[in-house]
C-alpha cells in the first residue's frame, strides 16, 4: 500500500474521492456476485465448454500485490490459475485454461485469503459437437446391433459417432430425437454430465437421403442446431461388380446420396449409353438396370451415373472379365471411406470351387492391406449366398479391389473405390489463431508424411495449421491437433489434407462462428464510462460503421473498423448511460448478456484525520458511503467493506466503528485468516464490515477505524 496521505498544510481532514477505489485502497462488493470497484475484461468471453479452452483476462480495482485463484462456474481454472495483482491492483492479460462448462452463463470468481470477487454470469458457454466421420453415404444406416446378419462390430450406411461440449448439465436427450438433415436419427436416450459432456454415442441416420450438407439439431431443452454439420456423399452398388465386359451384359444398379429427380443416365468409362432411363430418385436413392452397349475393358472399369445435378464418378468399380469367362460377383456398396468397421454385401455368382472361402481380403496390387472378417461361407455348385463381410482395419486410397478366394486358392477381384473421409472434433470454432482442432482421417495414400505448412498437411481454408508431424501407413491417420496459426473469417471453412496423390477438400465441413472479448464487461450504467471490444471469426469484407454498435439497443460511441483476416480490435467504445442488468451487444452479430451494468452504485470517500502526525500518533481513517444507485426499489444487501492498515502503522484494537448493523471482521498475518476476534495485535493486516441491513436507494453511512503511526 502506498505510505500515509498527506493533505494540504492547515486542514483538519483529508478527503480522498472515488479515484481510490480503482488505487485498490478501498474495495466494495455487492452480493450475490456484484463487485463495485473491481473490473475484469476477457477475450473472448464465450466458448463451448470444452476442458481446456482459454481465455484472457484483464483487471483492475484488486487488492494490491494479492494472489488470486480465478474459478469459472465454481470450477478453479486448468490448472488452477494464480493471477498476482501489482501494486495498483491491477491484473496484466494473462491466457486462462478453462474446466469443463455446461451451456448457459457462468460466474467468473477471483478468490485470494483476505478478499474473493464474484462477476456474475460474465463467462457464456455454447453448445458444440464432434462429428465421426463427417460423410455418409447416402444410405440409411444400420449396425450389427439393428441387423443380426452384419459381423460384430460392424455398420453400412450413414453411421457416426458423435460426442459434444457446452450441454445443459444432466439433461437427458430423447431416444430417437436428433434431427439429421431434418430428419430423426437412432440413437438410445443421451445423459449430459454435469460439467455438459455429451458422451460419445452412436447415431444411425434413419432415412435415405439426397446429396448435400445436412443440419444437426440437439434438444437439449433448447434446441442446438449445427449447420451443415454432416455431408452426405454419393455411393453405388452393382450386381454383379465383377463379370462380362461383352455388350448386352446387364447389370443392376443401385445408388445412394443422389439428386433426387430423373436418373439421366448410366455409363461404363463414361462412353456407350447403357441404361434406357424411366427410374426416378427418391431421397437420393434408386435401383435400376444397365445394359452394356459398348464392350468394357478387361480389369477396372469407371463406373459414372448422371443424375439432374450432374456426372457422378466411381474409378475402378467393376470389374470387366476377358470375353468368354465367367465367375461374377456382386459387391455392395463398391464405395468405401477406407474406414475400419465398415461391412460389405458379398455374393458369389458362378464359377466358385465348392467349399468354404477364405478369408476375403482388400489389395493393393499384390499387397494384401487388410483381411475382411466373415462368417464362414460356404460355395455350393459353384456360388455362395450373399454374405456380409467386415473390413478389420483402415484400408489406403491406392486399395482398389476386394478379392474373394475359394477352397482351391482361386481369387476373384472385384472393383473397389476408396473415398477419403474425415472425422473432426469439433466440427465449429471461433476463428482465433490458436484454435485447435482434432483430425482424423481414412482412406488417404499410405507412406505420405503429413508435415506442417506443406502441401502434405492438413489446413483449415487458406490458414497453415500446425500439427505434429506423421506418416500415414495403412491410409489412416490421427486423431492429429490441428492448431491455426492465423485467425480464419467467418462462414464456412474447407478442411484441407494433402497426401502422395493430391490435395484433398473437406468443403464447409468447419464452421466459425464469430465471437467478442471485452476490455472491461461490467460497469455502473454511467454515461461516459468506456470499455475495448474485439471479435474474431467475422466474415470477410465486414465493415462496421462508427457509431452502429449497440448495447441492448442502444447506440453507443464508436469509431468505424473493418474486420482483417476475420478479426478487428480492441475498438475503444464510449458508453451511454445504461439501466441495471445484463445487456446484448450487438456487433453486426449478437452477443447475448455480454455486458452487465451492476446497480446499486456506490460512491465512496475516504477521509485522515489528522491529515498528518509524528511517531506515536493516532490517526482516525473514516468512510463514507452512499448508494447512489437508481431510484424505485433498488438496494444493497450484503455490502462488504475492505481495507488494508496503511503501511507504517498499526491498528488500534477495539478502534473499527460502522454507523450502520454490520459484521466485522479482522485479517491476520499470524493465522492468515479471518477472525470474529478484535485482537491487540500489530498482526492485523486488514479490516472489513459486512452489512447486515439493506441499504436503499439515496442511503448513506460511515465506518472508521484508528491506527498509531510507528
Amino acid at each position: 500500500m502506498p505510505g500515509p496521505l498527506r493533505g494540504p498544510g492547515g486542514e483538519g481532514k483529508n478527503k480522498i474521492g472515488r479515484r481510490l477505489l480503482f488505487l485498490g485502497w478501498i474495495v466494495f462488493a455487492v452480493v450475490p456476485g456484484r463487485v463495485l470497484c473491481a473490473r475484469i475484461g476477457l477475450n473472448p468471453l464465450m466458448g463451448d465448454g470444452a476442458a481446456g479452452r482459454s481465455t484472457v483476462l484483464t483487471g483492475t480495482g484488486f487488492a494490491p500485490n494479492t494472489t488470486y485463484t480465478v474459478y469459472f462456474g465454481g470450477v478453479p481454472a486448468l490448472p488452477a490459475l494464480p493471477v498476482v495483482t501489482d501494486n495498483t491492483g491491477s491484473i496484466a492479460a494473462v491466457s486462462v485454461a478453462l474446466p469443463a462448462l455446461p451451456a448457459g452463463f457462468h460466474d467468473v470468481y477471483l478468490s485470494s485469503p483476505a478478499w474473493s470477487v464474484s462477476f456474475t454470469g460474465a463467462y457464456r458457454v455454447v453448445r458444440n459437437i464432434c462429428v465421426s466421420p463427417v460423410i455418409g453415404d447416402g444410405r440409411a444406416g444400420m449396425t450389427w446391433i439393428t441387423n443380426p446378419a452384419i459381423p460384430v462390430g460392424g455398420w453400412v450406411g450413414m453411421v457416426f459417432i458423435l460426442e459434444g461440449t457446452g450441454f445443459a448439465a444432466g439433461a437427458i436427450i430423447p431416444q430417437d430425437s436428433i434431427l439429421v438433415g431434418g430428419l430423426a436419427a437412432r440413437h438410445p436416450p443421451i445423459v449430459v454430465t454435469p460439467s455438459g459432456r455429451l458422451p460419445s454415442t452412436t447415431v444411425l441416420v434413419a432415412s435415405d437421403m439426397p446429396s448435400g450438407f445436412k443440419d444437426i439439431l440437439i434438444n437439449d431443452g433448447s434446441v442446438a442446431a449445427f449447420a451443415s454439420a454432416y455431408e452426405v456423399r454419393r455411393s453405388i452398388a452393382i450386381s454383379p461388380a465383377r463379370g462380362s465386359r461383352a455388350i448386352g451384359t446387364r447389370l443392376a444398379i443401385e445408388g445412394w446420396g443422389f439428386t433426387d429427380g430423373a436418373l439421366v443416365d448410366v455409363r461404363i468409362n463414361n462412353v456407350g449409353l447403357n441404361y434406357k432411363g424411366g427410374v426416378t430418385i427418391a431421397n437420393g436413392h434408386f435401383v435400376a438396370s444397365a445394359t452394356i452397349m459398348q464392350q468394357a475393358g478387361n480389369g477396372l472399369n469407371n463406373v459414372s451415373v448422371v443424375d439432374p445435378s450432374g456426372l457422378s464418378s466411381f474409378p475402378g468399380t467393376y470389374w470387366g472379365l476377358p470375353l468368354g469367362h465367367g465367375g461374377v460377383i456382386a459387391l455392395s456398396p463398391v464405395v468405401y471411406s477406407g474406414a475400419p468397421n465398415q461391412a460389405f454385401l458379398v455374393e458369389g455368382l458362378a464359377d466358385m470351387v465348392p467349399g468354404s472361402v477364405q478369408p476375403i481380403t482388400i489389395n493393393e496390387g499384390t499387397t494384401v492391406r487388410s483381411a475382411v472378417t466373415q462368417w464362414g461361407i460356404n460355395a455350393s455348385g459353384g456360388t455362395f449366398p450373399a454374405t456380409w463381410v467386415k473390413a478389420d482395419s483402415p484400408v489406403p486410397a491406392a486399395a482398389d479391389r476386394m478379392v474373394v478366394t475359394d477352397a482351391k486358392g482361386n481369387g476373384k477381384e472385384i472393383g473397389l473405390d476408396v473415398q477419403r473421409s474425415i472425422c473432426l472434433c469439433p466440427v465449429t470454432g471461433n476463428g482465433a489463431a490458436g484454435w485447435t482442432v482434432s483430425v482424423t482421417g481414412f482412406g488417404f495414400a499410405a507412406g505420405t508424411t503429413l508435415a506442417p505448412g506443406t502441401p502434405r498437411s492438413i489446413a483449415f481454408g487458406s490458414a497453415t495449421t500446425w500439427h505434429a508431424t506423421t506418416t500415414i501407413t495403412d491410409g489412416s491417420f490421427g486423431p492429429l491437433a490441428a492448431t491455426m496459426s492465423v485467425p480464419l473469417f467467418g462462414g464456412a471453412a474447407s478442411v484441407n489434407v494433402g497426401d502422395a496423390t493430391g490435395i484433398y477438400y473437406f468443403y464447409q465441413h468447419f464452421r466459425i462462428w464469430p465471437s467478442i472479448g471485452l476490455t472491461w464487461i461490467a460497469g455502473r450504467g454511467t454515461a461516459g464510462e468506456t470499455t475495448g471490444i474485439t471479435g474474431t471469426g467475422y466474415p470477410l469484407g465486414s465493415t462496421v460503421n462508427p457509431n452502429t454498435i449497440t448495447f441492448s439497443g442502444i447506440t453507443v460511441a464508436h469509431a468505424g473498423f473493418a474486420e482483417i483476416r476475420g478479426q478487428f480490435g480492441p475498438i475503444a467504445i464510449t458508453l451511454p448511460a445504461l439501466m441495471p442488468g445484463p445487456k446484448d451487444v450487438t456487433a453486426i452479430y449478437t452477443f447475448p448478456q455480454a455486458y452487465r451494468v451492476y446497480n446499486p452504485a456506490i460512491s465512496v470517500s475516504k477521509y485522515r484525520n489528522p491529515p498528518s502526525g509524528v511517531k506515536g500518533t493516532e490517526v482516525t481513517w473514516s468512510f463514507s458511503f452512499t448508494n447512489t444507485g437508481y431510484a424505485g426499489g433498488a438496494f444493497v444487501t450484503g455490502m462488504v467493506l475492505l481495507d488494508t492498515i496503511p503501511a507504517g502503522t498499526a491498528y488500534s484494537a477495539g478502534s473499527t466503528t460502522s454507523a450502520l448493523p454490520s459484521t466485522l471482521n479482522w485479517y491476520h498475518s499470524g493465522c492468515a485468516c479471518w477472525t470474529a476476534s478484535d485482537l491487540p495485535s500489530t498482526d492485523v493486516v486488514s479490516v472489513r464490515w459486512t452489512l447486515t441491513s439493506p441499504l436503499p436507494a439515496g442511503a448513506s453511512g460511515y465506518a472508521s477505524f484508528r491506527a498509531t503511526a510507528q
